[in-house]
């Protein structure tokens, strides 16, 4: 599949006989997502017509909030999925802008993404199907994208089952980045018209749960994540307590980690006392879901623990060859880790040789620093 360049300006198109994606004739929407439809490539033509996914957001232009200010705003959407690239994080295809003529008020944002044939993890908890079987190796997948994305100053803001797929290699990918932010400098506005807001109650932080208009930080990207690794877990390896689980936090509409969180703090203090098999695993979640934002581990401390082997056997069965494979290795990405790790010296070295002191990730980690780099900005 050709993919469109990802790093130039969004391209807009006004007629339909432009547009590189049509959806296909003979796949219907995605599940239960309306804006979301299966599609092939026309322009170029792809002789496999290899089936993608197209998701649509419809832009209304509001008085608040002109059509180009919105441009901007999916642009920089663009440049944050860009940035997330990661074996375990879905492959966008192409972004682009469509104005339908006969809709002036209207600018729709597309983002191509592949296919993830096997669906989505939630087809795989509490399933008793040969065809749908938890892969162990998944947990520290979903561990190590995680902090990638924190250690670029991405946050995710809703991880759930329905956002992680899973591909035809049995791959688990963390999808929809659409509604991601860039936890530092300007960033999307999440009152933007037509832009799809996170309503996820289930999987949500108790400080999202209280206000849900609020920013969510990558603490809040933490509790969901452990939330997500206890049904894992429970799947798995329990699937009697999977089953109390759910019942703990309930189902459709009604089903809430945050709102039954003393009740699921309650159900893995039990398990944590026993000192039994995976207890480890069982005290991670529970700092992962503690009440307090401030007390929940960082994802970098998460997957240290994770690869020493501290929290499972992590032998070669659970290690995964592919999470570090797709990290691209630029001077950019180099200068992100050189900030991570306070090497001013080496920062220095990489801005003078041209590295770019606005890459994603860079300022973030920059500000953690012990001693601050002269990042090239004017004071």
């Amino acid at each position: 599949m050709e993919h469109d360049s990802l790093d130039d300006e969004v391209v807009e198109y006004e007629n339909d006989a432009d547009l590189p994606f049509v959806n296909s004739r003979n796949e219907s929407a995605v599940g239960s997502h309306p804006d979301v439809d299966y599609a092939i490539r026309v322009r170029p033509e792809d002789p496999e017509k290899k089936v993608v996914v197209k998701k649509t957001i419809r832009i209304k232009h509001e008085d608040t909030m002109p059509l180009e200010t919105s441009k901007v705003t999916c642009q920089r959407e663009a440049k944050i999925m860009r940035a997330a690239r990661h074996a375990h994080t879905i492959e966008v295809i192409a972004t682009y802008f469509y104005k339908p003529p006969t809709e002036p008020n209207i600018l729709n944002f597309y983002i191509v993404m592949a296919n993830a044939e096997r669906g989505d993890l939630s087809k795989f908890l509490g399933s008793d199907s040969l065809n749908f079987k938890l892969n162990e190796r998944w947990i520290g997948c979903l561990i190590r994208v995680v902090a990638y994305i924190h250690r670029l100053g991405i946050r995710h803001r809703d991880i759930k089952p329905p956002n992680i797929l899973v591909n035809a290699k049995n791959e688990v990918l963390l999808a929809d980045f659409g509604i991601s932010k860039m936890s530092l400098g300007k960033t999307v506005p999440t009152t933007m018209p037509g832009w799809n807001k996170p309503r996820t109650p289930s999987y949500c932080a108790p400080e999202v749960d209280e206000a849900p208009g609020r920013t969510r930080g990558r603490s809040a990207d933490i509790f969901s994540l452990g939330a997500v690794i206890l049904e894992m877990l429970l799947s798995l390896f329990h699937s009697a307590d999977y089953k109390e689980l759910v019942h703990i936090v309930g189902t459709g509409a009604n089903r809430s980690y945050a709102r039954n969180i003393n009740k699921v703090h309650d159900f893995l203090d039990k398990r944590i006392a026993t000192r039994g098999q995976h207890a480890e695993m069982f005290e991670l979640c529970r700092k992962m879901l503690d009440n307090n934002r401030d007390q929940r581990p960082q994802a970098d401390t998460i997957e240290s623990q994770w690869l020493s082997g501290s929290l499972m056997s992590v032998n070669d069965q659970l290690q995964c060859s592919t999470c570090d494979q797709s990290i691209p290795v630029t001077k950019e990405h180099n200068l992100v880790e050189a900030c991570r790790n306070d090497w001013l010296g080496e920062v220095e070295r990489l801005l003078i040789s041209g590295a770019k002191a606005s890459a994603t990730g860079a300022i973030h980690q920059a500000a953690r620093c012990t001693t601050q780099p002269n990042m090239g900005m004017k004071e």
